[in-house]
């Protein structure tokens, strides 16, 4: 990929030092609003707000309980698949048994954990062996990516495999995505999307992400990179938002902010990152830069991490204490269960 992911954020509750860092970082973030896993900002540890709105618990069960397209989540899974095939990573009979193996073996403990998820039987009517339901999904996949590791090893062939996914994935998602990027970059100032243009492929490529189920609600912040919002900001602000997007300009340089909220694969991708040194699916980041790429630009850096929207500390001020002390002795439960992944980008050439 011709972009550059950032790989030390906190993914989870595996490195104890790690987990002082997020206790801190959330507990800056208790007013009700987000958690980033970065760009942190001095708060009060004891100014506690509700933690969500109204609006915002009704758009999360919605979100938790709605399917995921059959198309789509094929379209996630094929391109994974086809990428592997195209690189030679991995002859297909050989994938086919890796994939069958793993999954057979770790679902059952998949299973058990999630059972009020999943259903006893997959609906195989949605043409895609029943990942239409998310959870059953975010397990397949998960294992789809765990052997891919196995097999892009090494930081050159995980950057191939990322590039070629993402140019496998943007036609399956958008089947019309490589020449409207095309179009816009011939009508573009110096042979590149306008701004506007830029702005308009990125949320026509969203709007199918999220009609398919593969997200539940995202956010554009044009212009800048905000560090800290609101936690209900998926209900309470704009889908688009920050600056105007100039028609008459092209984007080199410009910063933008993508949320979104609740990806089917956000627990496997979490997992993943932090048992394969980094390594995860970074769908949309690698759709993107293709779609950029085909729209004049051929740099993109983006730095990716997932947040908590609404935390809530520990109610006691002894263990409010400890977490601002670091912790030292793990006392404290912290729970990070990130529901966002923010995107913070710069198009650079």
């Amino acid at each position: 990929c011709t972009n550059r992911l950032r790989d030390d954020e906190p993914s989870g509750p595996s490195s104890s030092s790690r987990r002082r860092r997020d206790a801190l970082l959330l507990l800056g973030f208790v007013v009700g609003g987000a958690a980033p896993a970065t760009h942190a900002h001095a708060a009060s540890l004891l100014d506690e707000r509700p933690p969500s709105s109204p609006a915002a618990a009704v758009a999360d069960a919605s979100c938790a309980s709605s399917r995921l397209s059959g198309e789509l989540a094929a379209a996630l899974s094929g391109a994974l698949y086809s990428a592997l095939l195209e690189l030679g990573l991995a002859e297909d009979r050989d994938l086919q048994r890796e994939i069958f193996k793993l999954r057979d073996r770790e679902y059952r403990y998949y299973y058990e954990a999630n059972t009020d998820k999943l259903p006893r039987v997959p609906d195989l009517s949605d043409m895609s062996g029943g990942m239409s339901n998310r959870t059953y999904f975010n397990f397949n996949f998960y294992v789809l990516w765990k052997v891919a590791a196995r097999h892009a090893v090494g930081a050159d062939a995980r950057t191939a495999l990322c590039s070629a996914f993402g140019r496998q994935l943007l036609p399956r998602v958008w089947a019309g995505a490589d020449a409207a990027a095309v179009a816009t970059a011939r009508a573009g100032p110096g042979g590149r999307a306008s701004q506007a243009a830029t702005l308009g492929l990125l949320t026509t490529l969203l709007d199918a992400l999220k009609e398919g189920g593969y997200i539940c609600s995202y956010q554009v912040v044009w212009g800048e990179a905000p560090g800290a919002w609101p936690g209900d900001w998926f209900v309470s602000q704009d889908r688009i938002t920050g600056e105007a997007a100039s028609a008459g300009a092209d984007a080199r340089g410009t910063v933008f902010q993508l949320k979104l909220h609740q990806p089917a694969d956000i627990a496997g991708s979490i997992a993943l990152r932090a048992e394969e040194d980094g390594f995860w699916s970074r769908a949309v980041s690698s759709m993107a830069v293709a779609l950029m790429g085909k729209a004049g630009y051929g740099r993109a850096v983006v730095d990716e991490y997932f947040v908590q929207d609404t935390w809530q500390g520990p109610p006691s001020l002894a263990a409010r204490v400890l977490l601002a002390l670091g912790d030292p002795l793990e006392m404290v439960d912290v729970p990070f269960v990130p529901s966002t992944l923010v995107q913070d980008w710069v198009l650079e050439a």
